[in-house]
């Protein structure tokens, strides 16, 4: 079952981007997402039914949302006198929570 764009956005609701810019920046957001989860698990993510296996829906959305609130994904200082805002890199892996809960799919060497 595949994550949707509206699930993206309703678990991460856009700040500065139009409609249009949000759907777009989601889709390539759930894309990478997806291809990091998969390439880390090594295609061992989904069941044979094409379905996530547990836990892994979760990852494969958080870090959409990582990657959306950053899509540039470099670190950026913004400045307004004496108040200041810093965005981090964005992505930058998967959590501890994420690795415990892919690590249980992921295809290891002997």
């Amino acid at each position: 079952m595949d994550i949707t764009v509206d699930e993206l956005l309703e678990f991460n609701p856009p700040s500065i981007y139009t409609d249009e810019e949000a759907r777009k920046i989601a889709a390539q957001a759930l894309q990478i997402a997806l291809g990091l989860v998969e390439s880390y698990c090594r295609g061992c993510h989904t069941n044979m039914a094409g379905n996530f296996r547990p836990g892994v829906r979760s990852v494969v959305l958080t870090v959409a949302a990582r990657i959306m609130e950053n899509p540039g994904q470099i670190q950026k200082r913004d400045q307004a006198g004496a108040a200041s805002y810093l965005r981090g890199e964005g992505f930058k892996g998967f959590t501890l929570g994420e690795q415990m809960c892919l690590n249980r799919y992921r295809k290891q060497a002997i």
